[in-house]
């Protein structure tokens, strides 16, 4: 339960009558420079609100508000006066009072965030999208909230809100909502699920939103395998390859490279001829025809392309009133779909259209959170609620042709911008981190970080997408395990001959269809707040169906580690429960008593998968143990069991040996 008070000019929110976060003064920018506005009063007001900060000076009008609601509490910022800087045009200040621990998220680059483990605020990055702190046990979430027209983000002590350009003369509306919990996972979801209660955002949470079909089913994208350079012939090699190998597909995504290009500028709606001789419509009937219902997605980005439109072109031409045109000077910059939301529609629904009648069923929809930069070189568009538009206007005109109600089937990508994820209320799959690349050496480590972390704030909106990966890299068998608790969507981006069916089987059954979590993999409490890549200290990633729970634990070090695992890494076991473990790779059943826990020795660079049932301690009812993790399949089978309530022994995960085959380029991987 979180308290605030106002003393000398300073609002201090209080966790257990202890101070936790102090709030002092607030700037504003003009052009370049920052004015302190003086204050005038400090009040109470009615109707939850604690104090209101009210500063004036000349034209210059501004009150902060703090409230409390439902225990947490909320500030808010309501100005007028002359046009704020575009970027950071107000900071409120802030100190956190002796934290045992801190977690910070932060924008990476402009489309992706990751986590950052600094207590110093000195330390911290600059733009930071959620910020967790340790007290005494509990855990306080601090979380920066966007408005119809500007973004804010937590920077090193204080808070600052961006308008995007330079017209603005008022702004209203929270900033930042605060709440605390015993678990810091479920502090961060407080303040989702609070926020979104009060309407201090508009999209829905992951828990209200339906998800579309594809995420249930295996799938498949050229991007890992071909990069740009696909061909109808290319795609038709690797269909027969996955026929040979019995890999069920259920659904192919064509990624970047299918254009018909001028440069990095689009220059035609439709595919490039040089590529698919007969259209595109041909090669998609062809993928079509083996079978199992494959549905076929196409790549395309936010902006047309990654520069746009070719401003000489037929089709820019054609559209012309449906663009917007960016110049400088008499140069055109770039050309995009309108920032009119109503023009832009038009644009996109001729673009769907043809995908449409091409037999295209699902869109990924990249570059997402480039606008902002895009429309700076405008200048007098504020990106926030301009992205805003763009995103209802490609949902709007997508609903016509790919349709499934509230489900959308769209894969959003590079878009972890507030004006991103607050801006889509009909598509729930989203990238979570920035690309797996397999070709970089420990490329995975860094991945497993990302994914782990950005999933505890990205779950609480969308189902997370840990992106594609390859079945025939070092880390090909922990990629597999991560895809499986994600709770995502499973596709695997294999070139050409080098697919892996084995490492395949234990996520999909013979018809494609995945099994998913209902929410995404978190980092467990014991390594919240600690850079397991940067120490090579085990993850532990947890997810649960129900009341049976899932671990999977990830052995980043180049020797065996001894990993513990008990009911305090579970937030929501029941502690005086009983659980029969199972380990997917030693193939091994272990009593589980969450007051005790258990331990499993893993082996450099392999990943355990453990699946906790909760049981009467007689009778054990369970699912399929061919799966990485049997709790997401039907508890079709019962064993009779001793739960016998002693010490319990340490699981030992097998070393796992690849063979190649010397007939085919499959490797067969056991725990033999």
């Amino acid at each position: 339960m979180l308290t605030a008070s106002e003393t000398d000019g300073k609002i201090r929110v209080f966790l257990n009558k202890r101070m936790a976060v102090t709030f002092g003064h607030a700037v504003f920018r003009y052009g370049t420079g920052y004015e302190e506005i003086p204050e005038t009063e400090i009040s109470p007001k009615k109707d939850g609100v604690i104090a209101v900060k009210a500063l004036c000076r000349g034209s210059e009008k501004a009150e902060i508000s703090f409230a409390e609601s439902d225990g947490a509490v909320s500030v808010r910022i309501d100005y007028s006066g002359r046009p704020l800087s575009p970027e950071n045009g107000i900071r409120l200040f802030f100190s956190l009072e002796d934290p045992d621990n801190v977690l910070t998220i932060y924008k990476e680059s402009p489309w992706w965030t990751k986590p950052w483990f600094e207590k110093d605020p000195e330390q911290w990055q600059e733009n930071n999208s959620l910020l967790v702190f340790e007290r005494d046990r509990r855990h306080i979430c601090m979380l920066p909230l966007p408005g119809d027209d500007y973004s804010s983000m937590i920077g090193r002590g204080f808070i600052s809100l961006s308008v995007g350009c330079a017209t603005h003369t008022s702004v209203s509306g929270t900033i930042l909502r605060i709440s605390a919990d015993s678990d810091p996972v479920y502090a961060v979801r407080c303040c989702y699920s609070g926020a979104s209660k009060s309407g201090e955002f508009s999209v829905p949470l992951y828990e209200d939103r339906k998800v579309p079909d594809i995420a249930d089913g295996l799938g498949w994208c050229t991007w890992n395998a071909m990069y740009t350079d696909i061909t109808e012939e290319k795609l038709i090699s690797k269909m027969e390859e996955f026929k040979e190998k019995k890999v069920p597909l259920k659904w192919v995504l064509i990624d970047d490279g299918w254009q018909k290009l001028d440069r990095s500028m689009l220059v035609t709606l439709a595919a490039n001829r040089e590529k698919f001789p007969d259209g595109l419509k041909h090669a998609v009937d062809i993928i079509k025809s083996y079978g199992n219902g494959i549905k076929v997605g196409v790549w395309i980005t936010i902006n047309a392309y990654w520069d746009g439109l070719q401003p000489e072109s037929e089709t820019a031409e054609q559209y012309r009133g449906e663009l917007t045109w960016i110049r400088k000077g008499d140069r055109i910059v770039t050309v995009v779909p309108s920032v009119e939301p109503e023009k832009a529609e038009v644009f996109w629904d001729a673009y769907f259209r043809y995908l449409s009648d091409c037999g295209i069923d699902f869109l990924k929809i990249d570059n997402q959170s480039s606008y902002p930069k895009i429309l700076s070189r405008k200048g007098d568009e504020p990106y926030f609620s301009r992205t805003v538009s763009a995103h209802r206007a490609i949902e709007s005109a997508a609903s016509r042709y790919f349709g499934d109600g509230d489900a959308l089937p769209i894969i959003n990508c590079m878009g972890m911008g507030q004006e991103n994820v607050f801006a889509r209320p009909k598509s729930s799959i989203s990238r979570n981190s920035t690309d797996f690349y397999p070709e970089h050496k420990d490329g995975f480590r860094s991945h497993l970080m990302l994914n782990g972390w950005n999933s505890v704030w990205h779950g609480c909106l969308y189902c997370a997408d840990y992106d594609m990966w390859t079945t025939d890299d070092e880390w090909a068998k922990s990629s597999a395990v991560l895809r499986a608790i994600s709770g995502g969507p499973v596709y695997i981006s294999d070139q050409v001959g080098k697919t892996v069916p084995s490492l395949l089987k234990p996520i999909a059954d013979s018809e494609g269809n995945v099994p998913r979590f209902p929410g995404a993999a978190v980092p467990t409490p014991d390594v919240f707040y600690r850079d397991c890549d940067a120490l090579s200290e085990p993850v532990k990633l947890y997810n649960r169906t129900g009341s049976d729970f899932a671990v999977a634990v990830f052995n980043l070090d180049s020797k065996t580690r001894t990993v513990s695992i008990s009911g305090s890494d579970l937030p929501g076991i029941d502690a005086e429960a009983k659980y029969m473990a199972y380990e997917f790779f030693s193939r091994t059943w272990t009593p589980f008593d969450p007051k005790t826990g258990m331990k499993i020795k893993v082996r450099p660079k392999e990943s355990a998968a453990v699946s906790l049932y909760l049981t009467d301690g007689r009778t054990l009812r369970y699912g399929d143990t061919s799966r990485y993790f049997p709790v997401l399949t039907p508890a079709e089978n019962t064993k009779k069991i001793n739960w016998p309530g002693i010490p319990f022994p340490e699981v030992r995960i097998p070393q796992i040996t690849r063979r190649r085959s010397a007939s085919s380029s499959e490797t067969d991987v056991s725990g033999k």
